[in-house]
């Protein structure tokens, strides 16, 4: 006879044990006495959790990503028909508003799928050593900029060792778990962010699936309304969200989650209710030196519809950008060339590609 229990201490932490018993039984078949014996099966349950965790979001991934294809190369058929039609259109006529809204909802669904894509590709785009206290500066300021109801509080390390990333896929894991601390603040709040260089051992690392070795460790801890156990089990859960339907799909953590384990990392999430939330993430180091590889003073022409996402990343990178408002960037390129007779890089907006 054989049965599991679990027993919770005064620190609220769990042990798993494991009961054996049998009956001993005298010369006459006569019950004497119950041998037994506890072994502690603590780790082992985690570990089975931990498999059962990954392959769930492996079978998940498969599925996300398909359907994320699929869907994504169906809005490229539908963007290009709208812009043919635009083209065809004059703006005085009322249609025009419509196909404008339909290149909007385009838009829309096209981020879903590069979150979808996020979760669930196998691998990075295009990876470059990286200074992370660089690009998380960048990120949170450009985040600042636009919900000044929340005070951000960074300390980064002087000496931060280089992770070798894919750097739009890592950005866009901030400003996820930026927008998430930002929601659970509605009244405003505090966002700590902090960088560390970590050496992990075996005992930290086969717990998460990754290898022995140093890391750059982030922090992005947020002063909000927290999470109960059962949320914060399911926090990186592709489609899972405690929002209201306006206000997020669920995909923003499982992208998150899905990207940090495509770069050999971990992001771990730890939170109590009323306690806020704090997010660690955890990059294997790189021995490459980093290089910019946007050279500094680079003249970019973009459209008025493409300055505003724009102009703070290459402020940032010492680029100059020149646009015309009262044309679209296809226009604003042609008659620039011509005028000054020079070189300009042309930026144009893509959905994502598979």
């Amino acid at each position: 006879m054989s049965f599991q229990i679990a027993l919770s201490g005064l620190d609220a932490a769990s042990t798993d044990l494991e009961v054996t018993g049998q009956l001993v039984l005298d010369d006459c078949g006569v019950p004497i006495a119950i041998q037994g014996s506890t072994r502690n099966i603590t780790e082992r349950k985690r570990f089975e959790a931990q498999l059962q965790q990954a392959q769930k979001f492996e079978a998940i991934g498969t599925l996300a990503g398909g359907i994320a294809h699929d869907l994504n190369n169906l809005l490229m058929g539908i963007q290009g028909r709208t812009s043919l039609m635009l083209l065809q259109t004059d703006p005085i006529q009322p249609q025009f508003e419509h196909l404008k809204e339909i290149e909007t909802y385009i838009k829309r669904a096209a981020k879903l799928t590069q979150q979808l894509l996020g979760f669930a590709r196998g691998g990075k785009y295009e990876v470059s050593p990286t200074n992370m206290n660089d690009l998380i500066e960048k990120s949170a300021q450009m985040f600042g900029r636009t919900k000044k109801e929340i005070t951000i509080h960074k300390k980064y390390h002087d000496q931060i060792w280089s992770v070798e990333i894919d750097r739009s896929q890592i950005d866009q894991v901030l400003l996820n778990i930026f927008v998430n601390a930002w929601q659970a603040m509605p009244a405003g709040g505090h966002l700590y962010i902090q960088t560390n260089n970590e050496i992990l051992g075996e005992d930290i690392t086969e717990a998460h699936g990754v290898r022995p070795g140093k890391y750059v460790a982030i922090s992005i801890a947020d002063t909000g309304i927290g999470m109960d156990e059962k949320t914060l089990k399911r926090v990186f859960d592709p489609f899972f969200t405690t929002k209201e339907k306006e206000r997020g799909s669920g995909l923003g953590l499982a992208s998150a989650y899905g990207i940090i384990q495509n770069h050999d990392g971990t992001i771990l999430a730890e939170s109590e209710t009323g306690q806020g939330t704090t997010f660690r993430i955890y990059l294997p180091v790189t021995e490459k030196p980093v290089i910019d590889k946007l050279p500094a003073n680079q003249d970019v022409l973009v459209g008025k519809h493409q300055l505003t996402h724009l102009e703070g990343s290459l402020q940032n990178r010492g680029q100059r950008f020149h646009a015309n408002p009262k044309n679209d960037s296809v226009e604003a390129c042609q008659k620039q060339c011509q005028a000054q007779r020079q070189h300009h890089d042309l930026v144009f907006p893509v959905l994502s590609f598979p």
